[in-house]
């Protein structure tokens, strides 16, 4: 098996070192990663054996593979906390190995409310009970949420039955690791199961789905509003917008992520933003471009600004432009948009954030 860092388009197995993917890649494709350093480092404290099974569901439901490094003394023995992390994996393998081994990924890889950057070097995410995985073998369907849900309730959404619509006719639903008959339901909005009180796994919570006509149902998961900190101020990240379009996307330059490939003009990006008072603000945006000639559109609380990036650098060299005044009129939340001013005659930019500041 030949195995290689660079994008495989099917002619190899393409290596992400600790790293994953953002979404299903139709190509086969492996995360090489270490429970600690590569080598045996009294520095480095051992990852927990739930984000080795975080890694692992979500690179199956990818269509990846998880290549781990278990760190060893010189001596080639083992630390006690390296040994108890390979006993409590062998125990959870034994009873959700058959959501893993020998499946393929599903329409979707799942549900996630967790902002992910796909590409080597990323691996840290905050995964919770409401993160879904999804995996199949056969005709069978599994649906991993990445903990346990403490209100006891595994609510998948893209298994709702929608109201006319002749899909998602599930037939039974059981949890790996329990031998008890589970209470469920699906409704248009969902498919609602309630969990056994006493918990399978500390980890997961796999569900083992059949039926006919399954077919992942598009939903939105709601978004966090941005609030802001302790003079008053919103800034909005690159991190923290919502991407709407195919090519744009995040990247990095000097350590900070800014929103970069936007040289599509029917593309824009959004923000929700809690303003707890009405109050005037200032707006300014952090921006790189090589020609200056973005002209773009910000949104917000019913007004518009226009705005035109200035010229930099180049593509890694960022000016903070001021934009002008907005007032915000009614407390609460509110979206923040930016677009291409013309659709047709956008030029590529970069930006790293927004910035509303408190006005005197």
């Amino acid at each position: 098996m030949y195995n290689c860092k660079q994008k495989s388009e099917g002619r190899w197995i393409e290596d992400l070192e600790r790293g994953i993917m953002p979404k299903i890649d139709p190509y086969p494709w492996q995360t090489d990663t270490s429970i600690g350093d590569w080598y045996y480092n009294r520095d480095w404290k051992f990852r927990p054996v739930s984000w080795v099974i975080h890694m692992l569901v979500d690179n199956v439901s990818k269509n990846g593979n998880l290549l781990l490094n278990v760190v060893q003394r010189p001596d080639g023995s083992l630390d006690p906390e390296v040994e108890r992390m390979l006993e409590q994996l062998a125990a959870w393998n034994a009873i959700h190995g058959e959501a893993i081994f020998g499946t393929r990924p599903w329409l979707v890889y799942g549900e996630s409310a967790v902002k992910v950057k796909g590409g080597a070097f990323k691996e840290d995410f905050k995964y919770n009970a409401n993160e879904i995985r999804f995996t199949t073998k056969g005709a069978t369907l599994y649906a991993i949420a990445l903990g346990w849900p403490d209100n006891g309730q595994l609510v998948v959404r893209s298994l709702a039955r929608p109201v006319g619509e002749n899909v998602n006719r599930i037939t039974a639903v059981s949890l790996l690791g329990y031998k008890g008959k589970l209470k469920w339901q699906q409704t248009a909005d969902a498919l609602v199961v309630s969990l056994p009180a006493q918990k399978v796994s500390e980890f997961t919570a796999a569900l083992k789905i059949t039926g006919t006509g399954l077919k992942n149902i598009p939903f939105a998961l709601p978004v966090s509003a941005l609030t802001p900190d302790a003079q008053g101020n919103v800034k909005l990240g690159a991190d923290d917008a919502e991407l709407h379009g195919d090519q744009i996307k995040t990247e990095d330059h000097g350590g900070q992520s800014n929103i970069g490939f936007w040289d599509n003009g029917s593309e824009w990006v959004s923000w929700n933003m809690q303003c707890p008072q009405a109050g005037a603000f200032k707006l300014s945006a952090s921006l790189a471009s090589v020609t200056g000639e973005s002209e773009f559109v910000i949104e917000v609380a019913g007004q518009q600004i226009s705005g035109q990036a200035v010229p930099t650098a180049g593509w890694d060299q960022f000016k903070e432009v001021s934009l002008g005044r907005i007032e915000i009129k009614q407390p609460g939340e509110h979206l923040v948009k930016i677009r291409p001013k013309d659709a047709a005659n956008w030029r590529a930019m970069n930006l790293r954030y927004l910035k509303l500041t408190k006005a005197e």
